[in-house]
């Protein structure tokens, strides 16, 4: 083999030695962060949720006593 081509094999390998571990790391990280993200608006969503459904009971409750009380069977003319 030319010593020329040797060295040419060398820089290239040195250079894959050097990038793919960086590589392999920013692909790592960034999995973390998208997992992390994830979590967080899952929580956030589940939260949302919760209070959407305890609106949704208020607002049942309130409709449900509007319509028994019996000022609600009072009408107004006018």
């Amino acid at each position: 083999m030319d010593r020329s081509r040797i060295i040419v094999t060398a820089v290239v390998l040195a250079m894959l030695g050097a990038i793919v571990p960086i590589a392999a790391m920013f692909h790592l990280a960034w999995l973390q962060a998208v997992q992390k993200e994830h979590e967080r608006l899952q929580l956030f969503a589940s939260r949302a949720i919760a209070r959407a459904d305890i609106s949704l009971k208020d607002a049942t409750v309130a409709l449900r006593r509007s319509t028994s009380s019996p000022a609600s069977a009072v009408r107004r003319t006018i």
